[in-house]
């Protein structure tokens, strides 16, 4: 597909450097999250990997609201539990999680959009589409859900519940506004870490740029300890972050924090804030300090700090459910991610086998969480993998 502007019905699909820099003023007044930057959207450009595609939404008075997407060639694998059931090279045309910028659309607008998303799929282009995470109460999260055809439609939903934290003046008053459970929690960890191990606790804040390699080889330390490396083989420190802390770094938006008991790294937030929001993609904890709460004690004292540095305005928790996030936030909305595999024989082979494993998954989920089977064997392999 040659790489020009395309018009359906006052959407446009650009796919060019230029076309982004001619948005510039709309785009920067627009943007509130780093993953539909302005800037980030122009270096993927240079990125060989990527090919970036924004839907623009334009009114009579100019751009109102744009899409902002990439499609890459990825490994996907099918998951039953931890385990692969199938896996190949895919080509997925993806939004990813606060890719709108501008005004929420219309439901006609909407429906606009996922008629666009649907003709990029049916050029082959693309195996299929994710959007990342849309507020379930939303006209585009209604269309991309009902829209599509059956083939090219998810059947599975898994909406699930993000929490924020709008960050107060003090921390003072940040307590005030916990439950009672939730205060004495709060002081019950941090006195037990500190009546503990006293000043040999300490917590490093990297946001420079002659930071990055400490921050990366004491993350690396505790990320080598912790269920999701053993399990899932998870690598949050390699060559690709390294250098994506040090391009934040240089753009005021790096923000890691590092806990170490005895000059130890045992606790760490992967952090960047970008328009005074906060988010963490990556947490993790040396598993020896479990009993000490050592990823709830670095949190305690990473709103502390924010409280008093007036920088981070909201701190966004992402996308997994724990209890502390519910004790930690001011508000929560509920979302869903959403897949719409492209109208093609490919697509829907794609759909096939993903309704066959996820499927089978779900049920086979439902049937150990109603006898009281999943719990312990979530914990009893998690156990196991430490071990390897």
């Amino acid at each position: 597909m040659d790489a020009t502007a395309t018009q359906t019905a006052g959407i446009r699909v650009l796919r060019t450097s230029q076309e982004v820099i001619d948005l510039g003023e709309f785009w920067r007044t627009s943007e509130t999250r780093q993953a539909h930057s302005y800037d980030d959207t122009l270096a993927s450009f240079e990125n060989p990997d990527l090919t970036p595609i924004i839907l623009l939404v334009s009114g009579s008075d100019g751009p109102t609201s744009a899409l902002v997407g990439r499609i890459r060639t990825i490994e996907f694998p099918w998951l039953f539990g931890y385990h692969k059931v199938f896996k190949g090279k895919v080509r997925t045309l993806e939004f990813p999680y606060g890719s709108l910028i501008g005004t929420e659309p219309t439901p006609e607008v909407a429906a606009e959009l996922v008629d666009t998303i649907l003709a990029e799929l049916r050029t082959g282009e693309a195996d299929f589409c994710r959007i990342w995470y849309l507020e379930t109460d939303t006209a585009l999260y209604n269309a991309a859900r009902h829209q599509p055809a059956i083939w090219s439609r998810d059947v599975f939903d898994n909406p699930i519940t993000h929490f924020t934290l709008e960050i107060p003046s003090s921390f003072e008053e940040f307590m005030k506004t916990r439950s009672k459970n939730s205060r004495s929690n709060i002081r019950r960890y941090r006195n037990r870490m500190e009546n503990q191990h006293g000043e040999t606790v300490s917590i490093k804040q990297y946001t420079e740029l002659g930071e990055v390699d400490e921050a990366a080889a004491a993350i690396s330390a505790i990320e080598k300890t912790t269920w999701q490396h053993k399990t899932l083989g998870q690598v949050i420190v390699g060559p690709r972050s390294i250098e994506d802390w040090r391009v934040e770094a240089k753009q005021g938006r790096l923000c890691h924090h590092v806990l170490f008991i005895e000059d130890k790294p045992v606790a760490f937030y992967v952090g960047t804030i970008f328009k005074h929001r906060y988010e963490f993609p990556y947490t993790g904890y040396d598993p020896t300090y479990a009993h000490q709460h050592p990823g709830f004690y670095l949190l305690c004292a990473m709103v502390e700090q924010f409280c008093e540095q007036g920088v981070v305005k909201v701190l966004d928790y992402g996308f997994s459910v724990e209890q502390y996030k519910r004790q930690m936030s001011s508000s929560s909305v509920v979302e869903d991610g959403l897949t719409i595999f492209a109208p093609t024989w490919r697509g829907g082979l794609i759909n096939a086998k993903h309704a066959l494993v996820i499927g089978s998954h779900i049920a086979v989920k439902e049937i150990l969480a109603r006898t009281g089977v999943l719990d312990r064997l979530k914990k009893i392999w998690r156990r196991h993998k430490s071990k390897d």
